[in-house]
């Protein structure tokens, strides 16, 4: 699916790696999913950037690795940083027991936790601001 010379932004919940810590070492790997699978092959077509979540803490040197990892690709990967809290409000909160079941007909394990508009508009915010510049000129 060529896009006609124009690049595709995803921002998802997860990127399609996660940064962990293997010893002493922090080491970049691929994730899996479906959602991984079918975007991979457009985002390479397409010089796509995608945006989310690298699975890890601040303490991780993620933009180090992200370019060392994107440096090898056809596409980008831009790390949104998620604190402790961040994690537990928003990535379990809100999008795992809110989103996540309406997106998968669960309608029954849909809650609401406490703070959790916030929290989402918080992350929005968080995800958003450092590629304002960046998107609307590319």
């Amino acid at each position: 699916m060529q896009l006609s010379g124009k690049r595709l932004l995803v921002v998802s919940n997860r990127l399609p790696i996660v940064v962990i810590k293997d010893g002493e070492q922090w080491k970049v790997e691929p994730s899996s999913g479906g959602l991984i699978t079918a975007l991979t092959p457009v985002m390479r077509e397409n010089r796509g950037i995608w945006v989310g979540w690298p699975g890890c803490g601040p303490e991780a040197p993620a933009t180090s690795l992200l370019d060392e990892y994107n440096a090898k690709q056809d596409y980008e990967l831009k790390a949104v940083v998620l604190t402790a809290e961040d994690v537990e409000k928003f990535y379990r909160g809100f999008s795992n027991r809110t989103i996540w079941p309406l997106f998968h007909d669960l309608l029954s394990l849909t809650a609401c936790p406490e703070n959790s508009a916030v929290s989402h508009l918080i992350l929005r915010y968080k995800a958003t601001s450092p590629f304002s510049n960046e998107t609307t000129s590319q």
